[in-house]
């Protein structure tokens, strides 16, 4: 398989518009290229390898951003619960903290699951 230096000035500079446009098309028309082409350069592995490790860069950033503003996150909805002068809005954020607490629980209840199964299939 060629590398990401064998990736033409074309498919380099097309790579971000397919990243952030919601279809083929826009993302073409952006690029300055043909929509044949974009589809053309995605049935290339290398292409489309480098597209699929850029799109999850972009995520692993916005994953990054999230976490880093998480705790502030946390603060201002306790604060809501605790201060908050509505009663829906104290309602409803209790409400999404209960949900947010129950979903963390089922995710690690299913890791340890698999975890084991991995386990138990290593062995």
């Amino acid at each position: 398989m060629k590398d990401r230096s064998s990736l033409t000035r074309r498919q380099l500079h097309a790579l971000p518009f397919l990243i952030s446009s919601p279809n083929i098309e826009l993302a073409a028309k952006q690029a300055g290229v043909s929509s044949k082409q974009i589809f053309d350069w995605l049935n290339q592995p290398t292409f489309r390898q480098e597209l699929e490790n850029r799109k999850n860069e972009a995520v692993n950033q916005a994953v990054d951003r999230l976490k880093a503003t998480a705790s502030k996150a946390c603060d201002t909805l306790v604060g809501l619960l605790d201060h908050a002068e509505s009663e829906s809005v104290r309602h409803r954020v209790a409400v999404d903290l209960l949900n947010m607490t129950l979903k963390y629980m089922e995710f690690k209840d299913i890791e340890q699951r698999i975890r084991k199964l991995e386990d138990t299939i290593t062995e």
